[in-house]
């Protein structure tokens, strides 16, 4: 309906039709946008929310499509629909074109598709009889220089485009807005199932990072955990996880039986530093269920990161039971990632054991949907595992990536495999990215599905 009412005005080439515009609406859609832009994302969604009450069609419209950028990926179908059914509903053709110019880049922000093209056209005409109002449009959409608007009306105070100007042209994205996903789960040697996760990048739009996770498969094997992260240069991290977990023993490269064991794990920790470097640690209180036998594993953990880019990340852990069973084991994991969907992607990971006597389910192992994946899970195990893997990010159609890889791991011998995947890459990013790899090495086949790209 939307696309219809917009093709009307075009090739009609109807005048504007003067509409009464809500003052009060319009200055809640402003203070909100300062906010916005401010990082003071309650007053925004607070301010939006109470624009979207307007009559004025334009003003709704736009005010719909602010909302969803802080009511997650079930909110953004509730406000992309009212938002819709808004401009369905417009009918002066400035104020509309202008509105559905704003709809395409805050689709943008959001991470879907949108069209640039469109923009160019609906600004280009709307600009006739609303300037200055365009041109802060064409501006946050690339088409024009952040340069035009320093002489320009458009950056008058409390308009969009003094708001433009002073940010360098660009809309925040913020840091993004919870995301519900819902998937398969597994992998060869674990059995097949589904589950689903929540994760939200800003928990009482203060920036605090979470996610909730729920996983079971086929074999009986399943996890539920929650974690939270707070933000700062001091901050606080903790997680709460319970996993059962199946995996066959291999003798010989033979499964002789299969291991069951469960896990209760809580740990939580004080942070330092939210730039290149950041360090953690804390206390950790575990308890591993073997044959009926309670093991506690009490102790602590920590680590170290250093991301001195974007596309580079590197992460010295250790965790360290010392009270109940003994289990040291460091572990260091660089990785580098493309800027975009598409490009080379590599990751090394290390660990070893340098004292343990807890249940063997504690020691390192490659197989599975993560560290080489043409193996089943838990195929090979060694107090030292050390992987290389290398992935090439390729788009398709869509949403679709296609992921080509080439594996090798040291445990007890050296080990290698290569492989193909499949990724439908979600708006939101990594949580609600499903993923689906095949591959094929020494260790056999091995078929794995989650949530995210892999590394």
């Amino acid at each position: 309906m939307l696309s219809l009412t917009l093709a009307a005005m075009l090739t009609a080439g109807a005048p504007a039709r003067a509409t009464e515009s809500d003052p009060s609406a319009e200055a809640a859609l402003h203070t909100g946008d300062r906010a916005w832009f401010e990082a003071d994302r309650r007053v925004a969604r607070k301010s939006w929310s109470a624009a979207t009450e307007t009559a004025d069609p334009a003003l709704r419209a736009r005010a719909e499509w602010r909302m969803a950028l802080v009511s997650g990926n079930v909110g953004l179908i509730v406000h992309g629909l009212r938002g819709d059914k808004a401009l369905a509903a417009c009918t002066d053709e400035g104020r509309c074109l202008l509105a559905a110019a704003e709809r395409e880049l805050l689709l943008r922000a959001a991470g879907y598709p949108s069209d640039l093209d469109r923009v160019d056209v609906w600004t280009e005409i709307a600009g006739r009889h609303f300037p200055d109002d365009a041109q802060s449009i064409r501006v946050w959409a690339g088409l024009e220089s952040v340069d035009v608007l320093e002489a320009s009306e458009a950056a008058t105070p409390d308009n969009l485009g003094a708001l433009l100007a002073a940010n360098g042209g660009t809309f925040p994205r913020g840091p993004g807005t919870w995301a519900l996903g819902l998937g398969v789960a597994g992998a060869s040697g674990a059995g097949v199932g589904g589950g689903l996760v929540l994760s939200h990048p800003d928990v009482g739009l203060r920036g605090h990072r979470s996610e909730l996770s729920l996983t079971a498969t086929s074999r009986g094997a399943g996890q539920i955990s929650a974690s939270i992260t707070t933000r700062g240069t001091s901050w606080w991290t903790g997680s709460l996880r319970a996993q059962r977990l199946v995996q066959d023993r291999y003798v010989n490269g033979e499964p002789v039986d299969t291991e069951l064991a469960g896990v209760v794990l809580a740990a939580v920790a004080p942070g330092l530093g939210d730039g290149a470097w950041a360090g953690w640690a804390g206390p950790l209180a575990r308890f591993d269920a073997v044959d009926h036998d309670l093991i506690a594993g009490h102790g602590a953990w920590g680590g170290l990161r250093w991301r001195p880019h974007r596309r580079v990340g590197v992460v010295a852990s250790l965790e360290a039971s010392l009270i109940g069973s003994v289990h040291l084991e460091p572990t260091l994991d660089l990785r580098w990632t493309p800027a975009t969907d598409r490009g080379p992607a590599a990751r090394l990971v290390g660990q070893q054991v340098v004292a343990s006597t807890a249940p063997a389910h504690r020691s390192p192992t490659a197989g599975g949907g993560q560290l080489l994946r043409s193996a089943p899970i838990g195929r090979f195990r060694d107090d030292t595992v050390a992987v290389a893997v290398a992935e090439w990010r390729q788009p398709l159609v869509a949403r679709l990536q296609a992921v080509p890889f080439a594996e090798a791991a040291w445990v007890d011998g050296l080990h290698g495999g290569a492989g193909l995947g499949l990724r439908w890459l979600a708006p939101q990013g990594q949580p609600g990215t499903v993923r689906l790899d095949l591959g094929i090495g020494d260790g056999g086949l091995g078929l794995s599905a989650g949530w995210g790209q892999a590394f």
